[in-house]
């Protein structure tokens, strides 16, 4: 079956859960995290095996990588959007030179 939407998000214990016991009892949450438990787009714990940094680009890639092998046309549609999101990024913080 292909599937007609694909969605993600990342983790984030709930304050009160054995989650979220865990994860403070073994020092994953960040200190002073200022952001909503509603927000699943980055983060809220230090993970030892995985950074922020590759967490996020496997985030930006997820859609991609579902629709790569079973539809092309899609699977271009969330390539073109990455690239456009990095060269925000890119804007927005007034880097240049040569990539």
């Amino acid at each position: 079956m292909i599937p007609t939407i694909a969605g993600v998000n990342i983790f984030s214990p709930y304050e009160g859960t054995e989650l979220w016991d865990y994860c403070r009892k073994h020092n994953l949450l960040k200190e002073n995290d200022p952001r909503s438990f509603l927000d699943r787009r980055q983060t809220r714990l230090t993970l030892p095996t995985i950074s922020d940094k590759k967490l996020m680009r496997l985030y930006d890639k997820f859609q991609y990588l579902v629709y790569k092998g079973i539809d092309p046309e899609k699977s271009r549609q969330f390539l073109l959007e990455m690239w456009v999101k990095r060269y925000n990024k890119l804007e927005n913080n007034i880097l240049y030179g040569f990539l």
